[in-house]
């Protein structure tokens, strides 16, 4: 957990100076619009005392595409290219040459162009509950299940001298540095590009004004309601780097990272609406809600709970789940559930119900009805995202499909040891014979109530 809040830590402070980097630049480009907004965003944050580009470092590490549609790949790229180019001297570069231009009396800086450039994408470990771990209530013996699971320097770019003689800070050092990131790492191009300046220009400024603003609702000390950060979703990482959510509930966890259950919930429905209700795609933005996207946003996993859903239909996430039960749920082996949250038809039936469906609280064997069963070792079909996955004692979502790698990312509430997680299996079933893929076409289609 120290690592993780360290690379957070660590994440934020090289936005921070590259934000503040990117704002000079800005004031000191000589085109007119872009030397405006840098300068305001530079009185801004004198007269912040330096809250605005915290804020703004804040808000890049939380979302570093600036809200642009991509994926969780590529903002780690740029992320990556941030940290690099604050930690390897680049952005103290840029920022001596823009000190050293003032003073000869220059205002222009120019950058490198990109080259474009490979990489690499990376593959997942892959597993199913172990052998305690039953949904249902009504069934109790099941099978245990195992888990299996730079290059070439560039070549040195000739320096430049201004008018005066002086070596220009940018055309030694930096520009090489700066090359060989932009050739491992073309994505750069979006922050240290003209358009990439504008845009954290523009950003900047409105963080200035977001920061102003939790700045005054703030001021009068702790608040017990939670603040008003927004939860971005659509992740579908797995979840095996997030630790479970224990002895704290969901609402403290989201009042620690300036949110609030209500927040979340609200964001949780809106990217629901967006995604359509009554649609397989509600359906897998709600199981996603509250595993992938809270792993991503808050670094949690939810536990699992044996019997938990199954008292009564939940409205979007429950604020308690996380919470140490005063009397734990026993399964029927005797093995002791200690905190809130779901089992895994509780899951599965929670994500269809939040998704408009007046899905019925249901136990794991039930599920193959709702659609059309494929055997996954011995049949070539292939599910799409919102399909099941069934044997015995066990429901899981599919979240994910990558055809090229024939594997299924899956969601669920996997058991004591690995709580509600997110992680992948292969399309024959992950070794186990019996796993059988249920179509769920027919149910979504037909919007059932």
């Amino acid at each position: 957990m120290d690592n993780n809040v360290n690379e957070k830590q660590r994440n934020e402070q090289n936005n921070v100076k590259n934000a503040r980097a990117a704002v000079d630049i800005a004031a000191g480009s000589g085109v007119p619009v872009v030397s405006t907004i840098g300068k305001a965003a530079q009185v801004a944050d004198t007269l912040t005392f330096g809250k605005a580009t915290e804020a703004m470092g804040k808000h890049l590490t939380k979302s570093v595409t600036l809200g642009l549609p991509t994926s969780k790949k590529t903002q780690k790229q740029i992320q990556d290219v941030s940290n690099t180019l604050a930690e390897s001297g680049v952005t103290d570069a840029i920022t001596g040459a823009i000190g050293a231009k003032r003073a000869l009396g220059g205002n222009k800086t120019s950058l490198a162009s990109p080259k474009r450039a490979n990489s690499m994408i990376p593959n997942h470990m892959q597993g199913l509950p172990a052998k305690d771990d039953l949904d249902s209530p009504k069934k109790e013996e099941q099978n245990p299940q195992s888990a299996p699971d730079e290059e070439k320097n560039n070549k040195e770019s000739s320096q430049e001298t201004n008018s005066k003689g002086s070596s220009d800070p940018i055309q030694g050092f930096a520009k090489k540095t700066l090359l060989n990131i932009i050739k491992k790492n073309p994505i750069v191009f979006l922050i240290i590009g003209g358009f990439g300046i504008f845009v954290l220009g523009l950003i900047f400024l409105f963080a200035i004004v977001a920061a102003a603003a939790a700045d005054d609702n703030g001021s009068g000390g702790g608040s017990s309601g939670g603040g008003n950060s927004s939860t971005s979703f659509g992740s579908t990482k797995t979840t095996e780097s997030c630790p479970q959510l224990q002895d704290k509930t969901l609402s403290e966890t989201l009042a620690e990272n300036n949110s609030s259950i209500d927040q979340f919930n609200s964001d949780l429905q809106a990217a629901i609406n967006a995604a359509g209700l009554k649609t397989r795609e509600a359906v897998v933005v709600a199981a996603l809600g509250i595993t992938s996207d809270l792993c991503d946003n808050y670094h949690i996993r939810l536990p699992y709970l044996w019997g938990g859903g199954h008292s009564g239909k939940i409205t979007l996430a429950s604020g308690n789940w996380g919470a140490k039960l005063a009397n734990p749920q026993y399964n029927n082996s005797g093995l002791a559930y200690p905190y809130d949250g779901l089992d895994c038809s509780g899951f599965v039936s929670w994500a269809i119900y939040n998704a408009g469906y007046d899905f019925p609280l249901t136990t794991s064997e039930d599920f193959p009805a709702y659609g059309q069963t494929y055997n996954m070792a011995s049949s070539n079909f292939v599910a799409k995202p919102g399909d099941l996955i069934h044997h015995e004692g066990h429901i899981i979502m599919i979240v994910g499909v990558d055809e090229a790698a024939q594997k299924y990312t899956i969601a669920e509430a996997a058991g004591l040891k690995d709580g509600m997680r997110t992680t992948t299996m292969d399309f024959k079933g992950g070794g186990r014979s019996d796993n059988e893929i249920i179509d769920m076409s027919s149910y979504y289609e037909r919007g059932v109530k």
